[in-house]
């Protein structure tokens, strides 16, 4: 019996090493804690998620299998991004008690061909993750400076949507970019965020134009001999 294991859910740190080169990219862990009630937890979770890449994906955690079974908690089959995230807040909602550990335990190797490394995510996807995550975080009994940091989250997940939306380089998907807008404008009037600029910088206007300039440019230059 080891007492370092006795939490609902325990965070350890990880290594991230490159595929070809095996070099140590980066290394991430938070110093030893423990949080013995529901309130703590919440407190914990907040730490942790101003973290990058260190409260949602599951790999550098231990959770506890009757937790899982009696909530009936399993990873979304529908979606291929940021689900391990989703299943995290999920999984949270019922955390009595947490740890982080100080160790680093897990080797991540980042591959060539990694999702995360695509310059290309489909939009929609990135839509509907980030929108249930948004969710799932909203069942957690946030105290406002957590609730400050997922809305800042959502807000940036949401420029993140809307960069890919706007790598795609056609106009189909128009409708979709105006919705993505109205939802970053709405968010910015009720909580203004550091992201306002980026939000003004992506005019579905001058963007269209952007873009229907690069399809008149690669036309010509199919056209030539």
């Amino acid at each position: 019996y080891n007492d370092n294991l006795n939490a609902d859910i325990i965070w350890q740190g990880y290594r991230l090493f490159d595929q070809m080169s095996g070099v140590t990219v980066s290394e991430k862990r938070a110093e030893a804690q423990f949080a013995s009630n529901k309130k703590a937890c919440v407190d914990l979770f907040c730490k942790l998620f101003k973290m990058k890449n260190f409260f949602g994906p599951t790999w550098s955690k231990l959770f506890r299998f009757d937790i899982i079974e009696q909530h009936h908690l399993r990873f979304a089959d529908d979606i291929c991004f940021r689900e391990d995230e989703l299943f995290t807040f999920q999984y949270c909602k019922y955390v009595e008690t947490a740890r982080v550990l100080p160790t680093v335990t897990y080797n991540y190797q980042e591959t060539v061909n990694s999702l995360m490394r695509s310059h290309y995510i489909d939009p929609h996807m990135i839509f509907n993750v980030i929108n249930r995550s948004y969710e799932a975080a909203q069942q957690l009994p946030l105290n406002e400076e957590f609730k400050d940091v997922v809305e800042n989250y959502y807000t940036e997940s949401l420029v993140l949507c809307m960069r890919m939306a706007y790598a795609q380089g056609h106009l189909q998907i128009r409708g979709f970019r105006l919705k993505i807008l109205k939802e970053l404008a709405l968010r910015n009037k009720i909580q203004p965020t550091k992201m306002s600029l980026k939000c003004v910088f992506f005019n579905p206007i001058f963007s269209d134009l952007y873009h229907l300039g690069g399809y008149v440019y690669k036309k010509i230059l199919s056209n030539k001999p």
